[in-house]
């Protein structure tokens, strides 16, 4: 089954089991990043189950979902603005980026 069937929780399952467990696919090939883990695949299985140890808060998971869903910037004033205006300052619903935190 392709990661377009899968869906988003699917597919993190499915990159889990074979970068977190060891279980072989034909469908994942190791990315740099994570072969750069550990020397050898129980060294960089540990590093990966450690990356992902903790459960992040639900406040920022929130910030960072609304952000993506709807195409806004996530960070300070001085950071939306340096977005605004190397992107002159338009997001796909036709609001400034600045306006789009405010209403975060």
């Amino acid at each position: 089954m392709g990661p377009c069937r899968l869906g988003n929780r699917g597919l993190s399952q499915f990159l889990d089991r074979a970068n977190a467990e060891g279980e072989a696919s034909t469908l994942i090939q190791a990315h740099g990043l994570y072969s750069a883990l550990g020397q050898d695949a129980e060294r960089r299985q540990a590093a990966y189950r450690a990356l992902f140890r903790h459960e992040l808060e639900p406040g920022p998971v929130d910030q960072i979902r609304r952000a993506t869903n709807g195409n806004f910037v996530l960070g300070d004033e001085r950071f939306a603005r340096e977005i605004v205006k190397n992107n002159r300052g338009q997001n796909n619903r036709g609001q400034t980026t600045v306006d789009a935190i405010q209403q975060q």
